[in-house]
């Protein structure tokens, strides 16, 4: 599957909410937000899987800097939800924590990643330290997670995000990858959540 037949297969309408509760067996926003997320992760990891497997073919099975280059190219959307997903899910876990644990997203986009070649880099000592939000800062995530369920206002609005978070997650490149396939993620969320 691809990012792509995921939102075909799970087009907004009005009772997409039912069936995703039917598919997955759950009924709260949360927890169906956080399906939707892990199958949106699962949706990208394996077409960049599939591309890795269709370009070791043609490159006598050598992972190689073009060859990633390539599957980041004509993946592009793909890891856009590896990258979304697992977003989605480091965000609630800031807000439900109080904390920042970039070991843990790390963790998570290796396991987002896996089987494609392409490389999650290392935390250096500082982002390997769990870090405690502030309490005002950490009020104002909640408001805004009150407010937008979906927690795209996150990613809209990185002043909302932790810095060590923010830092980690909203570089330029990590933005281009996500944008492109935000809006569509967002249109079915707010579905998921109302």
């Amino acid at each position: 599957m691809s990012i792509e037949a995921f939102f075909d297969t799970h087009r907004p309408h009005s009772e997409m909410r039912q069936l995703f509760e039917a598919e997955t067996g759950e009924t709260k926003p949360w927890p169906l937000l956080n399906k939707f997320a892990t199958q949106m992760i699962e949706a990208g990891r394996e077409r960049l899987a599939k591309l890795t497997d269709e370009y070791l073919l043609y490159n006598a099975g050598e992972v190689t800097p073009s060859l990633i280059a390539t599957i980041v190219r004509n993946g592009m959307r793909d890891m856009g939800a590896v990258i979304l997903g697992n977003s989605i899910i480091s965000i609630n876990d800031t807000i439900c924590d109080g904390e920042v644990d970039l070991n843990v997203l790390r963790s998570r986009l290796i396991h987002g990643f896996r089987n494609t070649g392409i490389y999650v880099g290392e935390l250096d000592e500082d982002e390997r330290e769990i870090g405690i939000i502030p309490r005002l800062e950490w009020e104002d995530m909640i408001e805004a997670a009150a407010e937008d369920k979906t927690l795209t206002v996150f990613l809209k609005n990185q002043d909302l995000i932790p810095g060590k978070l923010s830092d980690y997650l909203m570089n330029a490149n990590t933005l281009a990858f996500i944008n492109p396939i935000l809006p569509q993620y967002e249109i079915r969320a707010r579905l998921l959540v109302a």
